[in-house]
């Protein structure tokens, strides 16, 4: 399984109307989507498609819910918005459901297993506040997000 816990801190700070501050640990999981139907297996606490006080996935949460495989969803709309065709992983970073409530913000990443150097794709088309995707793709995997680290350095177990 290639998905793991990844821990990193949110700092925040603004100096008008009037100084404030603050910062806090966080941890996100990245998702491998290749890992969905299976990532469940790694604890009884966490569950796909049904409630889990401590942890669950829906596929009705993501991108496009009407495309059953989130992993389609993600490389149908890279390849309309970009013209490049993910051929590597992609990863969903996201706050699973727990305790009932569900966080919106979420990001994926896909990366390129090989191509010839010089190959990029063009960069993606501005878009709004809410991006569904994160992009340009890596030239190897894996990804890391800025601030975010593989918590004690392995994967989901």
């Amino acid at each position: 399984m290639a998905s793991e816990w990844l821990e990193g801190t949110i700092r925040h700070r603004r100096k008008l109307p009037v100084q404030h501050e603050f910062s806090y640990n966080i941890g996100m999981l990245a998702l491998d989507l290749d890992d969905w139907s299976t990532v469940t297996r790694t604890s009884p606490f966490f569950s796909l498609e049904r409630f889990n006080w401590l942890g669950g996935l829906y596929r009705r949460d993501y991108l496009d819910p009407e495309v059953p495989s989130l992993r389609q969803a993600v490389f149908n709309r890279v390849k309309s918005a970009t013209g490049w065709a993910p051929d590597g992983p992609i990863e969903l970073v996201t706050h699973p459901r727990y305790l009932a409530t569900f966080s919106i913000r979420s990001a994926f990443t896909c990366a390129m297993k090989g191509g010839a150097a010089g190959q990029t794709p063009a960069p993606p088309p501005p878009c709004d506040c809410r991006p569904d995707y994160q992009h340009p793709p890596l030239e190897t995997a894996p990804c890391v997000l800025h601030g975010m680290h593989p918590a004690g350095g392995a994967g989901l177990r």
